[in-house]
């Protein structure tokens, strides 16, 4: 199986999507609750199928989308929702033409004085294609959809020890019958407790378990968490987070190696005034039946990536009241193998490092523009097989933003 990143005909349209509505204005602010936007955006890709560079095909795209953003409080509960709908077009490969769609939305409540907490419903639909026999490229469109819903509770206000704890569901599917192994089922639950020493640090603990199934490879697997984690205030300019897992995963099939994990994830973030921002994240992944996507949104995690170690950092300056500049850079080292598929004993590991820079502006308060530029590449290492192969790409876009609030 190969896995590729998603190539920036996805990229183009929901990265900035997460940009735009992440900096976007809250609809609130002015006591209005809504936002509605609409977005075009044209872009180029070097390697727009990921594929290795004797056999990159490079293209253009247009994005044409709307966005919506709700924050309504009514009484003691309040629904935030962020939604967008893309049309996305290729002048070269007009067979992966496709309509995209995010929607995230959260109800906070309260159960009388003591009990708190919400209930979040995210959905999305996105073109989703990679290779997954070594062979030449796939041009024809793949859908993926997935769906989570979450509950997460939580008892006190302002007490030392609360006790928190949650439900989450979580489905994928796949249009194209030959991704169908992607298909995932997946339920977890947890409970913890969290202690908060003094203003500045909170610790705390918690259980999780976890049942999935992946349903057209009939593979069964059930994870159990021990967690531990801690936020820390060091000084009014930055704060530190920190996290560790221990993990046991059961799988139904004898191919897929069973045994004990250990993830972590240290984020430290500084922001030395209102203008400049920075955060570094350091991770290791090894989650079950997860997309585990990164802080830059292109590397993503699958069942036989059973590792993944990873370096975020990204940063923010705000030139003027209207000017603003972001960087990112990002690096990702995945241990592979063939277990799932019981294709073979190969293993291996490659590696991805992706930079990107983007330049927004706004003229008015309901326009903004912007333009972005990136660099992906992935190295691999050891006989990786048809698990992985090394690529390089070269995207930049740029868009434009309209509100009516």
């Amino acid at each position: 199986m190969h896995h590729l990143c998603p190539p920036a005909w996805r990229l183009a349209p929901l990265a900035l999507t997460a940009a735009l509505l992440g900096s976007a204005p809250a609809a609130h602010a002015d006591g209005n609750p809504w936002a509605l936007g609409a977005q075009l955006a044209v872009g180029h890709d070097s390697n727009v199928l990921r594929t290795p560079a004797a056999q990159a095909q490079a293209d253009t795209t247009v994005s044409a989308g709307v966005r919506l953003n709700l924050d309504q409080p009514f009484g003691r509960e309040r629904l935030v929702l962020s939604g967008s709908l893309d049309r996305n077009h290729f002048q070269r490969y007009s067979d992966l033409d496709n309509t995209s769609y995010g929607l995230t939305s959260r109800l906070d409540f309260e159960a009388g004085d003591r009990l708190f907490g919400n209930v979040a419903l995210d959905a999305s639909q996105q073109a989703f294609n990679f290779d997954p026999s070594g062979g030449s490229a796939r041009t024809a469109l793949n859908q993926e959809r997935n769906t989570r819903l979450a509950l997460r509770l939580r008892q006190g206000v302002v007490t030392r020890l609360t006790l928190e704890g949650g439900a989450e569901l979580q489905r994928r599917s796949e249009s194209d019958p030959l991704f169908d192994y992607r298909a995932l089922d997946r339920n977890a639950a947890d409970v913890g407790v969290r202690y908060q020493y003094n203003p500045d640090l909170s610790v705390g603990g918690l259980l999780r378990y976890a049942d999935g199934r992946y349903p057209s490879v009939g593979n069964d697997f059930t994870r159990s968490d021990l967690e531990a984690f801690a936020a820390w205030q060091v000084s009014g300019a930055s704060n530190l987070d920190l996290r560790l897992t221990a993990s046991h995963v059961n799988n139904s099939l004898s191919t897929v190696r069973d045994g004990s994990l250990w993830s972590g994830a240290v984020r430290w973030r500084w922001v030395p005034s209102g203008k400049t921002s920075l955060s570094l994240r350091v991770a290791r992944d090894s989650d079950t039946g997860s997309n585990d996507v990164n802080l830059l949104g292109t590397a993503l995690t699958f069942s036989d990536a059973r590792v993944r170690t990873s370096l975020d950092l990204q940063g923010s300056w705000l030139a003027s009241a209207k000017l603003r500049l972001d960087g990112q850079l990002s690096a990702s080292r995945r241990r592979l193998d063939a277990s799932l598929q019981a294709l073979s004993d190969t293993s291996g590991h490659d590696t991805t490092k992706v930079a990107r820079l983007t330049l927004s502006y706004q003229p008015l308060r309901n326009l903004e523009t912007g333009c972005s530029l990136s660099r992906e590449q992935r190295t691999t290492s050891g006989d990786v097989g048809s698990l992985s192969y090394p690529y390089a790409a070269t995207v930049y876009s740029c868009y434009a933003l309209a509100w009516l609030r």
